[in-house]
């Protein structure tokens, strides 16, 4: 059986290695199946590339499949059901531990791309299993690297990289450590190796004259190996730079390395088939300096004064050096500079009255200062000034060629901000920040220069190609040299000449440039008349293309400006719109295209009404540019936008341009062409501009409605207008402290909603640091009014940790609570950390001398809580009780159950005298109960007039996903499994939420799916009895997008979806659901940039607030907690509570 499923998938294999279509395609599809349908598919894949003997296209194909399911499959092993059949869609442990073992022994692989690529799956394992699980490989790598040689050699180091490498992107504190426990033991094994081998490179080389050796090749890329090694330890392994050991022996021989490496690549040359190679790893020489001042600048502190050295005296600003350097060295000279000129750790605060640093802060900025400014001292910055505009700014022979060759390219590309790779944005970026920092020394100096270059010979080409340097300079530094240059009389008494008389191309080009740079500094009104024809000038078609469209980036500046008069550019409209047509038609580079059309929309917005008696050029030429353009949609946008400018400026007269107008719009609002996704929002406002502006209604206006019915399908995009978040009282003034900042927590609202209840979750509870939480906490809540009947705010006193009799439960995330009564809770236990998940139940009381405390106060101008025995709020949610019923306190004698119907929280005006005071007791439960597990659902119903409480779904440490259901007899304290009626139920899924709607019969939405995807099939109502429940797929029109992690409820027959994580959504919003029509509607919230809300593992309760006007109820959603943790950007928690107002619930 073994032998038959490895043939066949070797037979697949080869179709999908090859290059026929109709093979590739269904032998894809058949090895996708394979990965959850075939036992032990992964091993088959591992005994094919380790067979040499077979074709190494096959081979291929099956270790990227071996790769590609280490990323899905490797981590959890998963299980679930589907019918009667079980899928295995994971890599089992016993496969695990085979594949560890004989990936040991494949570092003798030939090929070299196949090398690399279990290179990567070994990195991607050790990843996943770290040290904890695969003890045997680092030391492994490390006894290889010490005795093997060779190809062997070559392996292991480039094997070791690439697990350093997958390390270094851990971002757990506990797995940071690791890394640095293990970096700490590797770091002066790589650093020798390094050195070695770098050492016997540069001696071969020397040695053979230049002569090209294995030997030398091989110890190049060993060497290079290394030192990437090196990088991933300075930077992501160690806190401190005093952790790393051997820290000024690196940093010394990293320059000493560079010097040789110049040095050795000065005398090959060019055109030696080792030199790219060798400015590779003089790059990566310089990366590290570059990486340890970027990351760690106060540590650099000792070393900072050689390394500037270094880069700046030694070779970058060294005229008998020149001969060493290479574009690429440049970059990275110049980026070192910059990175401390501009660092922050480096510029200390100062008294504003003397300007001087001060003397109370961290030592270590002052240090950082003080080398700072001592290096770059008055006579330093001057001449690295004049460096930087003579030698680097003139334009370079591959840029004067480019410009001959490819002038829209030329154009276009100087847009482009590279200055981390490109020498010319490099250089422009570093002499901005330099005039920045150091304005007062060098503001002279520059404005001396364009002094100095008015008498340099204009027929020179070197002479014009460092004029065109300094101009440049200037319109880099127009903010700084605005006191010491008058633009007026100087483009009067110079530059207006140079432009008009200069032969030099590139000197108009760059004097326009300078035009664009002044226009919103210092162009007058006096000035702009003798602007204008300038630019109609270089605009013509006999000038150079490069010029043209410098002319009209430069015109677009001017009258973009916001001292752009239309009455002074009306005289040069008909000839400006000329020559830019004409532009337009002479360009062919679809980026250009949109660059004159961008000209022209900025044109027509400022001049409006004005322009109409020159569109008719434009209109002209747009049609044959639309259908020329129809493989490039973002070009079409532009002239869409064009045309929504040219209707609103042409108002009734847009009735003449129906032609046009109208299959234009036809095709962007044509749901059915993929177009659409681009130009569709440009193409509506277009439509309600023409609508707008016709002055009557036409056959061709209404035929546009044709696509009506299809648009009403996009509804979830087109929502009700966003509603605003209410921050609570506290929240409003941070000084109170009583912010909740947790998420994956439980909540529940007692004293008719003026006690909140929390329970677990992670966060910070009274200003300590980020942790589970253990304890329950009771936070006071009461409205206030805010001197306007129709609101009011949620006021809260401090958190306040609760005095709970009995056993305690232990500090948990993802905890589930369920209110059996006022006086009553149910408190489902779930994990205290990944590896721990608990089933316990404890039974919470209220006690009976809190609930006659509750006296209440009409008067009070801040209401707290009435008496118990009032109905609560009933919820549902991802963290808590989906609904809660209101039901008869314990003790009292049980006959028919009330139905759960939700009953929402009402504030009243009372007062809270006593804080409450829980007994906690575990349930010693009976019966077929769910095993320990998280982020399930546990839903209080009424099944034949019993307390029963569903529980659904969750996940565990094994299985990713759970579809099992299970019934509590909360008066017997016994547990049943529920089997499907029919054998349909939902899927497996955790993060779901499930909703009480009337009695026995439940709400599920959302989730996640066994293979980490949202699950498709989202939505089901469930009808549950004793022994089975009878589930439905819920669906809605149009259909409602998956989600997961939300919290939701159900009033009357509205089921409200609160936030969650959706596949494409970012902005938080709410669904508000016809459980009946299946109709739903989307309503966006409107979220501060400066209060992020990540609406997910919160919790949230429906509360109706009394109006004092008309004594209505006035619904709103009490938001609580929420966010989340991310690898890249750390923890985030809301600030709230929140409040969200919702419109009536009859919207649909």
């Amino acid at each position: 059986m073994a032998s038959e499923a490895m043939e066949a998938v070797l037979r697949t294999l080869a179709l999908a290695a090859s290059q026929n279509p109709d093979d590739l395609k269904p032998a894809e599809q058949q090895l996708s199946a394979w990965e959850c349908e075939l036992p032990g598919f992964y091993t088959i894949l591992w005994s094919i590339f380790k067979n040499r003997s077979i074709d190494g296209n096959v081979r291929w194909m099956a270790i990227l499949y071996l790769k590609n399911g280490i990323d899905r499959r490797w981590r959890q092993r998963v299980a679930f059901q589907e019918g009667d059949n079980v899928s295995a869609v994971s890599i089992t442990p016993e496969e695990k531990i085979k594949l560890r073992e004989e990936m040991l022994t494949m570092f003798d692989e030939p090929v070299n791309t196949l090398a690399v690529q279990l290179a990567v799956i070994i990195a991607k394992v050790f990843r996943l299993d770290m040290n904890r699980q695969w003890p045997q490989l680092l030391p492994h790598l490390v006894e290889l690297v010490k005795t093997s040689s060779g190809l062997v050699l070559h392996r292991s180091i480039m094997t070791l990289q690439h697990v350093v490498k997958a390390m270094a992107s851990w971002r757990l504190p506990s797995h940071r450590e690791i890394f640095q426990d293990i970096a700490s033991q590797l770091f002066s094994f790589v650093l020798q190796l390094w050195v070695q081998q770098s050492d016997l490179f540069i001696n071969t080389l020397q040695s053979s004259q230049g002569q090209v050796h294995e030997s030398c090749s091989s110890s190049l890329e060993l060497s290079l190996l290394s030192l990437k090694m090196l990088r991933q330890f300075v930077v992501h392994a160690f806190n401190d730079v005093s952790d790393i050991p051997s820290v000024p022996e690196l940093i010394e021989r990293v320059m000493t390395t560079i010097d040789r490496l110049l040095t050795v690549r000065a005398h090959l040359g060019v055109d030696h088939p080792l030199t790219d190679t060798v400015k590779k790893q003089c790059i990566l020489c310089t990366k590290v300096l570059i990486d340890l001042q970027v990351n760690k600048p106060l540590q650099m502190l000792p070393y900072l004064k050689s390394i500037l050295d270094f880069f700046c005296v030694k070779y970058l600003f060294a005229a008998d050096m020149e001969v060493l350097l290479f574009e690429r060295f440049i970059v990275q000279s110049l980026n070192f500079m910059k990175a401390v000129l501009l660092c922050n750790s480096y510029t200390p605060k100062v008294n504003r009255s003397t300007l001087e640093p001060v003397a109370d802060q961290d030592p270590r900025v002052l240090k950082g200062y003080e080398i700072k400014m001592l290096f770059f001292n008055a006579e330093t910055t001057v001449n690295i000034l004049r460096q930087l505009v003579t030698r680097f700014f003139p334009l370079r022979q591959p840029e004067l060629e480019n410009w001959e060759d490819d002038p829209e390219s030329f154009s276009y590309e100087e847009t482009g901000e590279s200055w981390k790779f490109e020498l010319r944005p490099c250089v422009e970026s570093c002499f901005a920040g330099m005039m920045s920092i150091f304005s007062v020394n060098l503001v002279r100096p520059m404005a001396a220069m364009i002094t100095d270059v008015q008498e340099l010979d204009l027929h020179d080409l070197e002479a014009v190609k460092i004029r065109e340097a300094v101009y440049s300079a200037v319109g880099l530094a127009v903010s700084e040299l605005y006191d010491e240059v008058n633009f007026p009389d100087w483009f009067e008494q110079r530059l207006q000449h140079e432009l008009q008389q200069s032969s030099s191309k590139y000197l108009r080009r760059r004097i326009l440039w300078l035009i664009g740079q002044w226009a919103d500094i210092n162009v007058g009104k006096q000035l702009r008349p003798l602007i204008y024809p300038h630019i109609m000038q270089r605009l013509s078609k006999e000038e150079d293309m490069v010029v043209r469209l410098e002319a009209a980036a430069t015109l677009r500046k001017v009258v973009d400006g916001y001292q752009f008069e239309t009455e002074e550019f009306l005289p040069f409209m008909e000839n400006a719109s000329s020559l830019l047509f004409t532009l337009l038609t002479d360009v062919s580079e679809c980026e250009t295209k949109m660059l004159v059309l961008f000209v022209f929309n900025i044109i027509i917005q400022r001049t409006g009404i004005e322009m109409r008696p020159y569109a008719g050029g434009l209109l002209q030429y747009l049609p044959s540019l639309w259908e020329e353009s129809v493989e490039h949609n973002m070009l079409r946008c532009a002239i869409v936008t064009v045309l929504t400018r040219i209707v609103r400026a042409l108002g009734p007269m847009c009735t003449n341009l129906y032609g046009l107008l109208m299959p234009i719009i036809a095709y962007c609002t044509n749901l059915s062409h993929p177009a659409h996704v681009y130009l569709l929002e440009d193409g509506l406002e277009l439509w309600h501009l023409t609508l707008t502006c016709s002055p009557h209604c036409t056959v061709e206006l209404l035929n546009q409605f044709a696509v009506w019915p299809d648009m009403l399908d996009l509804r979830e995009h087109l929502t009700v207008p966003p509603i605003a978040l209410r921050p609570s009282a506290a929240d409003s003034n941070p000084a109170t402290g009583c912010c909740v900042e947790r998420f994956a927590h439980a909540s529940s609202l007692l004293c008719d909603g003026q006690q909140l209840l929390l329970f677990g979750g992670f966060g910070a509870v009274e200003s300590q640091a980020h942790q589970r939480i253990s304890t329950v906490n009771l936070l006071p809540l009461s409205t206030c009014s805010d001197g306007n009947n129709a609101s009011s705010l949620l006021s809260m006193g401090r958190e306040q940790v609760m005095c709970m009799e009995g056993p305690v439960p232990r500090d948990g995330m993802f905890m589930r609570v369920v209110e059996l009564s006022p006086t009553e809770l149910l408190l489902f236990s779930a994990r205290s950390s990944p590896m721990k998940a608990s089933a316990d139940v404890h039974r919470l009381r209220v006690s009976a001398s809190t609930a006659s405390a509750c006296v209440p106060t009409p008067n009070s101008g801040c209401c707290t809580a009435s008496a118990l025995s009032t109905p609560m709020l009933s919820q549902g949610t991802a963290v808590d009780s989906p609904q809660s019923a209101c039901m008869p306190e314990a003790g009292h004698a049980t006959g028919q159950v009330q139905s759960p119907k939700p009953a929402a929280a009402t504030m009243t005006h009372s007062t809270c005298k006593q804080p409450l005071h829980l007994t906690s007791t575990p349930l010693q439960c009976q019966g077929d109960s769910p095993c320990p597990r998280w982020r399930h659902t546990t839903t209080l119903c009424s099944v034949n007039g019993k307390h029963t409480v569903v529980h659904f779904g969750g996940r565990t440490q094994q299985d990713m996903a759970l579809s099992d259901i299970h019934a509590l007899d909360v008066d017997t304290e016994t547990w049943t499994k529920l089997a499907s009626a029919g054998g349909v139920c939902p899927s497996a899924r955790h993060s779901h939420c499930t909703a009480n709607w009337t009695d026995s019969v439940l709400v599920v939405s959302g989730g996640v799916s066994a293979t980490e995807q949202l699950s498709q099939d989202a939505y089901w109502i469930m009808d549950v009895s004793p022994t089975q429940v009878k589930c439905s797929e819920l669906t809605f029109s149009p259909p409602l997008s998956p989600r997961y992690a939300h919290t939701s409820h159900v009033v009357g027959d509205t089921l409200i979806l609160v936030g969650g994580v959706l596949e494409h959504a970012v902005q938080p919003s709410i669904v508000i659901a016809d459980l009946r029509k299946r109709a739903w509607q989307l309503i966006m919230l409107e979220v501060s940039p400066q209060r992020p809300l990540l609406l997910h593992n919160h919790s949230s309760h429906i509360i109706q607030q009394q109006q004092a006007t008309n004594q209505a109820l006035h619904t709103t959603i009490l938001l609580v907690g929420g966010g989340g943790n991310c690898f890249s950007f750390g923890t985030h928690f809301n600030s709230g509570p929140y409040l969200a107002d919702l419109p009536m619930l009859q919207l649909l």
